[in-house]
């Protein structure tokens, strides 16, 4: 398991993505983690608790066959992610791109 956070001021501490591994490719120089929709929900869920006031939104982490969406209630178009492979247990994965992801070292 890789640990992944997006770009702020404290990549050490802030809530992190479980993600399976970071693909070799990056999204505009940032990592782009594979992931399960739990993860991501997880992710979502812990940055909702630290960032009362931010625009996360974890009812918006929605998995619908193989098609990730993540719509945080604020922009008009929400991030979509379809399905690359699948975890040992069967979990589709997904490559999260479109984010500021960078790998943190824990």
């Amino acid at each position: 398991m890789r640990i992944i956070t997006i770009d702020c001021e404290e990549p050490t501490t802030a809530p992190a993505l479980a993600a399976e591994r970071v693909e070799p490719n990056r999204w505009n120089g940032w990592a782009v983690p594979v992931a399960t929709r739990a993860a991501l929900a997880a992710f979502i869920t812990e940055w909702a608790h630290v960032d009362p006031n931010g625009i996360w939104r974890p009812a918006g982490v929605v998995e619908e066959g193989s098609t990730l969406t993540y719509d945080d209630g604020e922009h008009d178009d929400p991030d979509v992610w379809q399905a690359v492979g699948v975890d040992s247990t069967g979990a589709a994965l997904y490559a999260l791109d479109g984010w500021c992801w960078i790998e943190a070292d824990r």
